[in-house]
């Protein structure tokens, strides 16, 4: 019996030294999106009201984008589980998946023209972010839909490349990075997509 308490005392102050020599285990920031919290619905006036509850908070932005009229709501690490069951009247189309590494988005195709009128999260252990969008004319739409990338997220400057060699001494190479080929469907015109155009 003796034997045995000490083997015990020996494991437990070996299990003690390791806990404290090891490093944390790395956490991560993964909300889930709650479905039963989250809708998406017309109200009075034209306006379209956008609820998400997330498990937790995470930092986020709303961005508009044109051609056509969309809302994109950008969220550090959601988990888009369950989003087929959220209610969605008002748009005619919705996305979500990853775009950045460790940035995830959330894209309402609009009826028509609109802005943000009103944009919060509310906090307590969860999270419910809401939106609240209104009909606007095509160039106030304009203006919010071209507004420029914040730092951070514009695309970084073209490289000093050297200049092309002289016709018949080398042969140049010219590559292109179209993008959208994530959950944005870029453009859409005549029942195509960009995002169909450039993959294809």
């Amino acid at each position: 019996m003796r034997a045995l308490v000490l083997a015990l005392l020996m494991l437990w102050q070996a299990m003690a030294t390791f806990a404290q020599q090891a490093p944390p285990p790395q956490m991560s920031a993964l909300a889930r999106l709650l479905p039963e919290a989250s809708a998406i619905a017309p109200e009075e006036g034209g306006r379209i009201a956008l609820r998400l509850g997330l498990s937790q908070p995470v930092p986020w932005r709303v961005r508009l984008l044109d051609a056509p009229p969309r809302v994109l709501l950008d969220f550090r690490e959601v988990d888009w589980t369950g989003i087929d069951r959220m209610p969605r009247e008002g748009v005619t189309a919705l996305n979500a998946g990853g775009v950045l590494p460790g940035w995830s988005r959330l894209v309402a195709e609009l009826p028509g023209p609109m802005v943000v009128e009103r944009a919060g999260m509310a906090t307590d252990g969860r999270a419910l972010v809401e939106v609240l969008l209104r009909p606007a004319t095509q160039a106030e739409f304009g203006v919010k839909a071209g507004a420029p990338e914040p730092p951070g997220w514009a695309l970084p400057k073209p490289a000093d490349l050297p200049k092309p060699q002289a016709a018949g001494e080398e042969r140049l190479v010219v590559v292109l990075d179209p993008g959208h080929g994530g959950i944005d469907p870029g453009a859409e015109s005549e029942g195509e997509t960009e995002a169909k155009l450039m993959l294809t």
